[in-house]
């Protein structure tokens, strides 16, 4: 291999390695376009996050009435086993003060 093939790989090889990071995904995704360049900024970033964030969720008891229902029982301690022995529900720790 002739000294200028082996430099040219040598400075190719860094940049598809690092194109593959999630260092320059997250760069390439939260790029801006500002005066025809595209240049990473934080704030975009940020905001993209935050957009994501916002996707509409919701409770696990609000949505799901049996769990709920199952939930509010055992905090009650009105479960009983199938033996007819009452689940009692969680103790709650002494307070301090």
């Amino acid at each position: 291999m002739t000294p200028i093939k082996q430099q040219q790989r040598s400075r190719t090889a860094p940049t598809v390695r690092e194109r593959c990071s999630p260092s320059f995904r997250e760069l390439r995704r939260n790029a801006a376009t500002r005066g025809g360049k595209q240049e990473y900024r934080a704030t975009v970033a940020q905001w993209k996050a935050q957009q994501a964030a916002k996707r509409p969720k919701t409770a696990k008891l609000l949505g799901n009435d049996r769990l709920r229902e199952y939930v509010e029982d055992r905090l009650a301690g009105s479960i009983r086993r199938p033996d007819n022995m009452t689940v009692t529900g969680p103790k709650t720790p002494a307070g301090k003060g």
